[in-house]
């Protein structure tokens, strides 16, 4: 019998194994497949990870102050991890953002830095100096976030999180969890029980669940309902450039737009009808493969109106090998904000971010023995440790804390008949 089983191995659900397994005579279990060697239609497995990458932008400049907040506690605890897990996962770059002025996404950001006392620079004479290689508007507004900003690498820290899970005793299952039901052992006790896909069961007090964009794939709520989330397809292009090119961009921060751009900047590119888009890039990045890679992808609310509708969508979506109209797109806008950087060749990838009509994490019970966190919205990588944290805080009693409160994370809920996953 265990105390808890944290469905889900992603960054949340490994930051809440290592949280959780960390209480005193708490035993603990955390489940989740292996990442796939080749993600393949044809094969069985259809279930997979946000975290399959090499590179996340972290910062604590965000539009929303609960974001903000989530990421700087996060952060805070970076190298405290590395140190402790021997593993290495965080490269400070800083982080710019670039907006239209008056565009409500730089004007947040600027009220964000102000409330937050975030150090920064928004001198964008200096900043072009600083960066000259960037194509960036001249006429923009510049913020640059100069310290605890830059890239993580997912993978490395969700190893991380799992490898001090281990050290504090948690037995970690690689398995899909398959079904979560409630019931009433011999004692006369209500229990949870837990299946995978390989037909093993365990039983525990509590179960909290963070599978992520598969929360309503499989049958783990024991309800008619399910969240209320938006699953969004993103693209994603990866610029292979040379190593002296990589070296001369060593000084690159990772970047984020919002706003009307350069001429031609948005002609493949969904856009709002102010004429407004944008995306988001990191500096090179050394991949498994030996090669370094620009990343860009167009931020989520630009993507146009293609959720994912069905189970079959969502691996479809994750199996997609070729290039998409908008991954071609984006290897141009690349070309366009680089100019002085030979590019190799493009390579699209793909994701798929949890939404909620909220725009923040769910951090939930839906009963008192079964907790549910998800809705990243495309922010959570940077502070998955700060929500897996909160949503043990959660499970064991409720979210005790100042600044946040448990209703900032309310879930909303629509009948699974309006879900077809």
């Amino acid at each position: 019998m265990y105390d808890i089983v944290v469905v889900g191995a992603g960054m949340i659900g490994s930051a809440a194994g290592r949280y959780a397994s960390s209480i005193p005579n708490l035993k603990v279990c955390l489940i989740g497949p292996d990442e796939v060697t080749e993600r393949n239609i044809d094969d069985p497995h259809d279930v997979f990870g946000a975290y399959y990458d090499e590179g996340r932008i972290t910062r604590s400049t965000d539009p929303d102050r609960v974001w903000s907040i989530l990421a700087r506690r996060s952060i805070d605890r970076y190298r405290e991890i590395e140190k402790l897990s021997g593993i290495k996962f965080y490269e400070e770059r800083g982080f710019l953002s670039v907006g239209t002025v008056g565009n409500a996404y730089i004007e947040q950001v600027q009220q964000c830095v102000t409330e937050q006392g975030i150090r920064c620079n928004k001198d964008v004479r200096k900043l072009k100096e600083q960066f000259p290689y960037l194509d960036l508007p001249r006429n923009d507004k510049w913020i640059f976030e100069m310290s605890q900003a830059g890239i993580i690498n997912p993978r490395r820290l969700v190893n991380a999180q799992q490898k001090m899970a281990l050290k504090n005793g948690c037995d970690i299952v690689r398995g899909i969890v398959n079904k979560v039901t409630r019931c009433v052992d011999n004692n006369g006790d209500y229990v949870m029980r837990i299946q995978t896909d390989t037909g093993e069961e365990c039983v525990a007090k509590k179960v909290l669940l963070a599978p992520g964009a598969f929360t309503a794939s499989r049958d783990l709520l024991g309800t008619d309902l399910v969240p209320d989330v938006y699953l969004k397809p993103t693209n994603v292009c990866l610029a292979e450039i040379t190593e002296s090119d990589a070296q001369m961009l060593r000084s690159m921060p990772a970047v984020t737009y919002f706003g009307k751009g350069n001429k031609g900047w948005w002609d493949d590119i969904a856009s709002n009808e102010r004429g407004n888009s944008g995306f988001y890039m990191l500096p090179p990045i050394r991949y498994p493969d030996g090669k370094y890679y620009l990343k860009l992808g167009n931020c989520p609310e630009f993507q146009g109106n293609n959720d994912i509708q069905t189970a079959a969508d969502l691996k479809t979506w994750y199996c997609l090998k070729d290039e998409t109209v908008l991954s071609k797109a984006l290897g141009r806008l690349i070309q366009t904000l680089i100019p002085g950087v030979k590019m190799k060749s493009f390579k699209p990838d793909r994701c798929v971010i949890v939404e909620t009509p909220t725009s923040r994490p769910y951090l939930d019970m839906l009963h008192s023995q079964l907790g549910l966190v998800t809705g990243g919205n495309g922010w959570a990588a940077k502070s998955s440790d700060e929500i897996g944290r909160l949503a043990v805080g959660m499970i064991m009693g409720g979210i005790q804390d100042e600044e946040l409160t448990a209703d900032m994370f309310t879930t909303r809920y629509k009948m699974r008949s309006q879900s077809k996953l």
